[in-house]
């Protein structure tokens, strides 16, 4: 019996040690099976597509409207007749796709339309079209094969994705800026290292998860820098969102030796060191300043706070939908409701608040967030080489977004409703303007130009430049034979400002500042910008000399420091304003 039992456990070892070995092959052999299938679903779905093409001149739109001006029908359905002659019979084209009776249809999904690997719900598509404005899906407008001057070839028609919220007849897919995060985000579609596309010559290939973004975004549209879209309203519910950037616990700013965060304008900027500002703070001095009746006086006196007195903030700088502003007296349960409220007009901010020392004492918080995501219309391009940005006699290597002229030779505008050349003195002095679009459609303003005594003076020569351009500039849009070349910023600071913390008359008692803090986080890059700042205080007591050529081939690259200012489209002055001395604030191209 022990021989027996021996041999026997031998047998169950070597059983084990073999799947080990086995186990790892079967899954590959799986996932090839698997993609092999998907390739083969992608080939006929490219197969009725061309089948439609043939028959109407022109391949589907993405989506039809139907008379109540809404999206009836998807690109899926039109070429249904091809897919399953069937179910064709069965949909009803004067009812919309969720209908009494198309509803019916959902969870009869022809398996052409689900990816292999998922186990979806049996109503879930699993390969998507693309739309944009410069895509081959222009929202409810159709390209023919002559509308592809990249050729076909060079064009991506459809992708696989992992996402299962989108019903297969639903009128949805997704957006260019969607694309990109899926393809460069944490995807399980790169388990085996990569993913298929289906181009519009209807060739499947397999890409790699390290295809270059710029290679990328070149396949996305067939018509190089031109937009396929020819109507005069892009609809504002295809516009896509930043993704939500997880910024991370901010750090604190005094651990920059290079940068600095200020609650004025009007501080000397200092050479090669950035300077930061946002009006988050001035809001919670301005509410402090409500509460005392008049100027904020600390004893002795401050420059700063007497800054902050002086400062006068027009009154539609910021929109209501961006700005969020509370007080509370400083106890766990009027905090944690002011953090409620906070998360369901912001729910993506993350905010730490400020301890009180001492739970006895009467106190106040004060609190102002500006919460702004601001996405491009058209992802630019992610430059594939490091840029070079110089300061001062050192040079760091960082990553950029932008447009690059590449093999174009035309002069005909790229972004034309995305890129505002505002003034142009030259390579090294011009003023930009990239606008964004959505519910928050601010401008983002980059001048390289010299610095001026301060953040305030420089923005009021830049405004001036804004307002009496060069007369020898006459081209405002960027050209396909142009270079933008922007760094890409990224930051999440805190900054204490420990000068504050004084005591500070007009509450009858004495009482005292006991801290005055700001965060500044941005995340620019060829998406777009994602932006949030918060100002909070709690108070305790008892109570260019280049000669000028208009016709040049012109390069607008931010590759030495410069200035960055954000603001509401009807608004004169910014409300985020920064000096780009060094590259402490940009995504390194080692990272």
């Amino acid at each position: 019996m022990k021989r027996r039992a021996f041999w026997l456990s031998v047998f169950v070892i070597a059983g084990v040690v073999a799947g080990m070995f086995i186990w790892p092959t079967v899954v590959h052999l799986r996932e090839q099976a698997d993609r092999s299938a998907n390739k083969q679903d992608l080939k006929q779905i490219m197969l009725g597509l061309h089948n439609y093409h043939e028959k109407h001149d022109t391949f589907p739109p993405a989506f039809v409207v139907g008379p109540d001006g809404k999206r009836w029908h998807s690109w899926r359905a039109l070429i249904l007749n091809d897919i399953d002659p069937v179910l064709a019979s069965e949909y009803r084209w004067d009812k919309p796709w969720d209908g009494p009776n198309n509803s019916k249809l959902h969870k009869r999904c022809p398996d052409v339309f689900q990816r292999e690997q998922v186990a979806t719900s049996p109503s879930a598509a699993g390969y998507f079209a693309i739309v944009g404005k410069r895509t081959m899906w222009p929202a409810d407008q159709a390209l023919r094969f002559r509308d592809f001057f990249d050729g076909t070839s060079n064009t991506i028609a459809l992708v696989e994705d992992d996402r299962t919220d989108i019903v297969w007849l639903q009128p949805q897919d997704m957006l260019s800026g969607e694309v990109f995060r899926s393809f460069y985000g944490d995807s399980k579609l790169y388990r085996d290292g990569g993913r298929l596309l289906a181009l519009a010559d209807g060739t499947v290939r397999f890409i790699s998860e390290n295809l270059e973004r710029s290679i990328l975004a070149g396949l996305l549209t067939p018509q190089m820098f031109t937009e396929t879209y020819t109507g005069n309203q892009w609809p504002p519910d295809l516009v896509d969102e930043p993704a939500t950037q997880m910024f991370g616990a901010p750090r604190p700013a005094d651990e920059l030796s290079r940068t600095e965060v200020m609650p004025v304008t009007s501080e000397p900027l200092q050479p090669n060191v950035s300077q930061l500002w946002c009006a988050s703070f001035q809001i919670s001095w301005n509410q402090l300043k409500q509460r005392v009746g008049g100027d904020v006086v600390l004893p002795g006196g401050s420059r700063i706070a007497d800054a902050l007195n002086q400062y006068s903030m027009p009154e539609n700088l910021l929109s209501e939908e961006a700005v969020f502003l509370a007080q509370t007296d400083g106890r766990k349960e009027s905090d944690e409701q002011m953090l409620n409220q906070l998360h369901q007009k912001f729910p993506a901010v993350d905010l730490d608040l400020s301890e009180f020392p001492d739970e006895n004492e009467w106190r106040i918080r004060l609190l102002s967030v500006i919460r702004k995501q601001m996405p491009f219309e058209a992802v630019f391009d992610r430059f594939n080489t490091p840029l070079g940005f110089r300061a001062d006699v050192s040079a760091a290597s960082v990553r950029s977004f932008g447009h690059r002229p590449g093999d174009a030779s035309g002069d005909h505008a790229v972004y034309p409703s995305q890129v505002m050349v505002l003034d142009d003195l030259g390579d090294h002095d011009f003023v930009i303007q990239l606008n964004t679009v959505g519910d928050q459609a601010d401008q983002i303003i980059l001048a390289h130009v010299e610095a001026g005594q301060t953040l305030q003076s420089t923005w009021d020569s830049v405004r001036n430049r804004i307002d009496h351009p060069n007369s020898l500039h006459v081209r405002p849009v960027l050209q396909a034979n142009e270079t933008l070349q922007v760094p890409i910023l990224d930051f999440s600071l805190r900054k204490q400002f420990t000068e504050l913390n004084a005591p500070v008359e007009g509450f009858g008692d004495p009482a005292r500042i006991e801290f005055a803090v700001m965060e500044i986080r941005l995340r620019l890059d060829e998406t777009g910008a994602d932006f949030m700042s918060a100002g909070e205080m709690g108070v305790v007591g008892e109570f260019g000399d280049d000669e000028y050529d208009a016709h040049r081939i012109r390069r607008f690259v931010f590759d030495k420091p410069f200035f960055v200012a954000l603001k509401e489209p009807a608004v004169e002055a910014p409300y985020f304003m920064a000096w780009i001395a060094n590259d402490e604030l940009m995504e390194s191209f080692s990272e």
